[in-house]
């Protein structure tokens, strides 16, 4: 579909302010007003009537209806209006641009979308949209497309120490950008990779790849504490990032970035676009073509479907203006007046809308043979539902493993607190950091050096490498096998699991060793042995000593109950619960602990654990 652009110029004129209209890429100057703007349309106070309103949605709406005619009426004179529907009529679809020279930056506050012409949201409009372009920033003459399929990193910032209503609901968040990128109409044209740590340097080496879109999903800093974004800490807490903080770590993908999307998509105290306006426009002035943040706090129903929409759009190969246009007219068609009223939230800034034009693949698609992929084997059961919470006990594993360099971490607590589900979100997680990932689940009898041999030895094999078939069947000590696999371990990449490790210990005196003393020596050499590039992960339900305490660079993590927070989230999967309202999620919770306590005090840590796990 062709886009028409007209451009609004708004400066300064002495005490008033001057609009000059123009169709993009024209001289001609089609319409001229003086104009007033009165404090309330600049009052920070009056702005925030138009804001999220959890209790009464319908009478936001009425209050941006109103603010919309206002203004509409303020800035559309008769020369103005009558261009614009000369405009309209004479295009297939419109989009009215807000330029705005830097003498009148006050300007950039006014929530432009709201625009209403007495019929309609021109944001929303059935053949028109509103966009934003500083003044002092060019539109972008044509650029070249991008090979296929368009690259996106999605950022997610949820800071572990913010209170309950304010954490983002991630997992959810993921399925719907995968659901738009696996669009049929998408047709592979756009691939996503999504990083839950929010940190300024996973941002920055993320950004080494080259990615043409970024989606940012977290909360914004507000006006008043200096703007930015709130990102985290080592330990996953809040971490407020000021605007030149971002702006220099994004310099590392400035040349493949093309669109920035900064979007509190799940929280009602979400990104404020005063305190973005400088980033926003910062990032065009360094030649990202598109910008879009939120200018107001939006529901996670909301928040959720324009993403839905909006990148379905974009996969589907559609200029920006159109996509964004297809979610906010999406959101304000529904008879939610949750979505309606936040349908003009979301703001473009955008110097060229056809920034995302992929190049066109010339081959026709064969279907062949397809290639092996010996680099994930995974063998354990699959979950029932999708995983959820323990992103702390997850980043303490990933950080003692790639930050730490720990050569082992054991994972250990009761049967079914959910060791194995964590073990396989973190060898999906951390696939693409290694060449290889094997698990041996341990649960189906006695393990020993040789087996563990065979089973690495046919999977090297398959891969093309052979060298530990001349150390089968030999005879060898455990040690001596252990040291020549970890020369071939020290050389690749690895990442070696041992699932229900417990089946594989006995105790001793107030701990567990491994039973078998082949095995014990030979895991303890191996892990002792094995310095670099691979490392081990073990779950059990006890902690046990490799070697006597003498291997200082062995993690051990404690897994524990879910956290309220991770538990009710959980609950909203399930059947029987997902429906019931949150108090009595609250006391399903309550009494399925005092059940479980009085429990371990009758039969014993030792067997509730069997007993969970039935």
């Amino acid at each position: 579909m062709p886009i028409d652009i007209l451009d609004f110029h708004f400066s300064k004129a002495a005490d008033l302010y001057r609009l000059e209209v123009f169709r993009r890429d024209k001289p001609e100057l089609l319409a001229r007003a003086e104009l007033n703007f009165p404090r309330a349309y600049l009052s920070t106070f009056d702005l925030g009537q138009l804001d999220f309103d959890a209790k009464d949605p319908a009478a936001r709406l009425d209050r941006i209806t109103a603010f919309g005619s206002r203004l509409y009426q303020k800035v559309f004179t008769a020369d103005v209006a009558r261009v614009w529907s000369e405009h309209k009529e004479a295009s297939e679809f419109s989009v009215l641009c807000i330029r705005i020279a830097s003498d009148a930056s006050e300007l950039e506050s006014i929530p432009w979308e709201t625009l209403f012409d007495g019929e309609d949201f021109i944001a929303t409009g059935a053949r028109s949209t509103v966009s934003r372009l500083p003044r002092d920033v060019q539109p972008l003459s044509v650029l070249p497309a991008v090979p296929a399929p368009l690259r996106m990193l999605a950022l997610i910032s949820s800071p572990l120490d913010l209170p309950d209503h304010s954490r983002l609901q991630m997992e959810r968040e993921q399925e719907i950008l995968l659901e738009a990128i696996n669009d049929p109409s998408g047709q592979g044209r756009l691939r996503a990779d999504f990083e839950e740590e929010a940190k300024l340097e996973i941002l920055e080496s993320s950004l080494e790849t080259p990615y043409q879109i970024l989606h940012f999903s977290g909360h914004g800093i507000s006006p008043a504490a200096g703007g930015g974004l709130l990102l985290e800490d080592a330990r996953g807490n809040s971490r407020p990032t000021s605007v030149p903080e971002v702006m220099h770590s994004l310099q590392r993908g400035e040349r493949s970035l093309r669109l920035v999307v900064l979007s509190g998509c799940q929280t009602a105290r979400t990104l404020e676009i005063a305190g973005l306006r400088d980033m926003a426009r910062g990032l065009l002035r360094r030649g990202i073509p598109a910008v879009i943040a939120m200018q107001f706090s939006i529901s996670d129903k909301a928040g959720l479907k324009f993403a839905e929409v909006f990148y379905s759009r974009i996969a589907a190969g559609r200029p920006v203006e159109l996509a964004i246009h297809a979610a906010r007219r999406t959101l304000m068609l529904s008879d939610d007046f949750y979505l309606k009223a936040d349908a003009l939230a979301p703001v473009l800034l955008v110097a060229n809308g056809d920034c995302l034009q992929t190049t066109q693949d010339t081959h026709s698609p064969t279907v062949g043979t397809p290639e092996l992929d010996l680099g994930f084997f995974l063998p354990l059961a699959q979950l029932s539902h999708a995983f959820y919470g323990r992103r702390s006990e997850y980043r303490q594993v990933r950080d003692a493993i790639l930050h730490r360099n720990q050569r082992a971490v054991i994972v250990h607590g009761i049967g079914g607190v959910g060791k194995t589900a964590l073990i396989s979100q973190i060898a999906k997680r951390l696939r693409p950091r290694f060449q290889g990932v094997y698990t041996f689940d341990c649960s189906s009898g006695t393990l020993a050096p040789e087996t563990i041999m065979i089973e690495l030895h046919n999977y090297f094999e398959a891969l093309g490498v052979t060298a530990l078939e001349k150390l089968l069947f030999r005879g060898l000590k455990p040690d001596v096998l252990a040291n020549y696999l970890s020369q071939l371990v020290s050389q690749w990449s690895l990442l070696l699991i041992f699932d229900n490790f417990e089946t594989q210990l006995e105790r001793a005196a107030d701990s567990f060793r491994i039973r078998d003393e082949g095995l014990r020596t030979f895991i303890a050499t191996l892990v002792k042995a094995t310095a670099t590039r691979s490392h081990f992960l073990f779950t059990s339900r006890y902690w046990f000593d490799l070697d006597e305490r003498r291997l200082g660079t062995i993690e051990s993590l404690h897994l524990q109950d879910l956290s309220r927070p991770e538990a009710l989230s959980l609950m909203q999967k399930l059947p029987r619960l997902r429906e019931a309202s949150h108090e009595e999620k609250l006391r399903s919770l309550q009494f399925l602990v005092v059940i479980l306590t009085r429990l371990l005090r009758l039969i014993g840590t030792a067997n509730i654990g069997r007993w969970i796990r039935c």
